[in-house]
């Protein structure tokens, strides 16, 4: 048992908690999470604004625009979709992974059984944390290359 103090346990534990809680809060409602793009639909005019703090604008008429132009738009709409549902998915993996390393370094670890058990789960969160700094930031590119396309091919 590495953490003896079960206070300390249970304050990192809420702490874990609380940090995933405001997190999910963030990106669902406030639209805040790395890569954000947002889209609104306005009748025959879709806006997409991409970042949070100065994000930058593109609008496209969907009216007048092609068949290319449309699948873009319609693909873009949907990978800001997948990267919001990303961003959630990422924080829940996160947070498991650290529930698993505090249960694992309070776990009563005198048996060599527990200590394999203690060892697993910390390198499994170890490695879906670094699924998640890996893969995170790649599917942070593909609404942002796709805008930059829609935003070629309109002008």
């Amino acid at each position: 048992m590495m953490l003896k103090s079960r206070r300390l346990y249970l304050i990192l534990s809420g702490g874990l908690i609380g940090a995933a809680a405001v997190a999910l809060l963030l990106i669902h409602t406030g639209g805040v999470y790395p890569g954000t793009v947002q889209y609104e639909e306005q009748g025959e005019e879709v806006q997409f604004e991409q970042g949070v703090f100065q994000p930058e604008r593109f609008t496209i008429n969907t009216a007048n625009a092609d068949e290319t132009s449309e699948f873009l738009t319609v693909l873009a709409m949907a990978q800001a979709d997948e990267l919001e549902r990303a961003a959630g998915s990422s924080v829940v993996l996160l947070a498991a992974a650290g529930a698993a390393v505090l249960y694992a370094l309070r776990m009563n670890s005198e048996t060599r059984g527990r200590r394999t058990i203690a060892v697993i789960l910390i390198l499994a969160a170890v490695f879906i944390m670094l699924y998640v700094f890996v893969s995170y930031p790649t599917m942070m590119e593909a609404p942002a290359e796709t805008l930059e396309l829609l935003e070629t091919e309109t002008s």
